[in-house]
């Protein structure tokens, strides 16, 4: 089975003619590099031609803007990267259905049949032309605001009429600000896809596993797409950060009036990446349930008929039976009843929460030369020593 989310051949040998594509494979390496310089190398040549690269008396020139870095040099590339990432995931995760008994052998047909819409529903023409549509939308209203409110000085020249887009300003218009949120679209759609999947698999009778060692139930599986997805996330952050350094460098606001804005921008990444794990709550919570009243049930009958046989028994050979192979068998028996009661009823663990947590990391790295580096050393060396 592959995923979902697999480019057709038809896409992949339009792609091989210009060497993006080898192998039955795309290249997205050089997909990446290849737009991140369509996006970013024309700006920065028709801003030079205007004088308003660098210095001057332009106030925000175009090698000094943060955003202009950040968005078509840093996040561009991962959106493209991402995306083999997760196709590699997803079909993982689908084959393991089916390999380790999640999904029983008689429910094939079902599974291919969510598959089948889940593939319907991310290569929907109507779906694209309609994030088509609201990007161009987006540029629109972005040119008019870019002439409308205060925007980097290098998007803009001096008109008759007052000021209007420059050359580059247009590009931006046109070409890269359309790019990015392009790829962001359908990095967020292909999220919506996986998680309607899940839904659906939800309501399947899956043979939930409460004794699985990833004590969730088996479904520790889906983890691993979940993290493929963060990279949206280091991308947004990226770009989230690029925002408030500008912000503070070149418009004079102060770094700590964006606290507040990081925390919900990190809460929001938390559950945008882990909410759809929550799906398999109800259905995993009865599975527990059913798995506990059934260990009980087993558990009393066994320790009471060895409880019964001991009884009747001398102590010499009630201490021999000790060792007998019933009795240790309902010392596994303890055991497993622990780690049936263990299982969690959320299949999200430290090691997702860690991993969303680090994405977001980035947001931080446009704000390190406005952190107060030296003080904030000298606290941890306080509270170390």
């Amino acid at each position: 089975m592959e995923s979902p989310f697999a480019p057709g051949q038809r896409t992949l040998r339009w792609l091989a003619r210009f060497g993006l594509a080898r192998d039955g494979a795309l290249r997205a390496g050089r997909l990446a590099i290849l737009l991140a310089a369509l996006a970013w190398l024309p700006m920065l040549v028709l801003a030079l031609i205007a004088g308003r690269a660098y210095g001057g008396d332009v106030a925000i020139p175009f090698l000094s803007d943060w955003a202009a870095f950040g968005r078509h040099l840093v996040a561009l590339p991962l959106l493209v990267l991402i995306h083999p990432v997760i196709d590699r995931e997803t079909a993982r995760t689908i084959v393991n259905l089916r390999e380790s008994g999640l999904v029983r052998p008689g429910d094939d047909p079902l599974l291919l049949q969510k598959l089948e819409r889940a593939r319907q529903l991310w290569k929907s023409p109507f779906v694209r032309l309609l994030l088509v549509a609201v990007t161009v939308l987006a540029a629109v209203m972005m040119g008019r605001l870019a002439v409308s409110f205060d925007a980097p000085d290098w998007l803009l020249r001096t008109g008759p009429g007052g000021p209007a887009l420059s050359a580059a300003g247009w590009w931006n218009l046109a070409i890269a600000g359309p790019l990015f949120r392009l790829f962001v679209l359908f990095a967020l759609w292909k999220l919506m896809v996986w998680s309607w999947f899940l839904l659906q698999l939800s309501r399947m009778p899956l043979n939930y596993q409460v004794l699985h060692a990833d004590r969730c139930g088996g479904l520790g599986i889906f983890e691993r797409v979940q993290i493929a997805f963060s990279g949206l996330a280091a991308a947004l952050a990226v770009q989230f950060g690029c925002i408030i350094a500008d912000a503070v460098l070149h418009k004079g606001h102060e770094l700590a009036s964006f606290r507040l804005p990081a925390i919900v921008f990190v809460v929001l990444m938390l559950v945008l990446f882990l909410a759809p794990l929550t799906i398999f709550v109800r259905p995993l919570s009865r599975a527990c349930v059913r798995a506990e009243l059934a260990f009980h049930a087993w558990f009393s009958r066994a320790s009471t008929e060895v409880e019964s046989s001991l009884e009747q028994k001398s102590d010499k050979a009630a201490a021999s039976q000790l060792a007998s192979p019933e009795f240790s068998s309902l010392t596994d028996a303890t055991t497993l009843y622990a780690g049936a009661l263990s299982t969690r009823r959320i299949p999200i663990t430290r090691r997702s929460l860690i991993v969303v947590l680090a994405s977001v990391i980035p947001m931080v790295l446009p704000l390190l030369p406005l952190l107060p580096l030296r003080e904030i050393g000298l606290r941890l060396v306080k509270v170390v020593l």
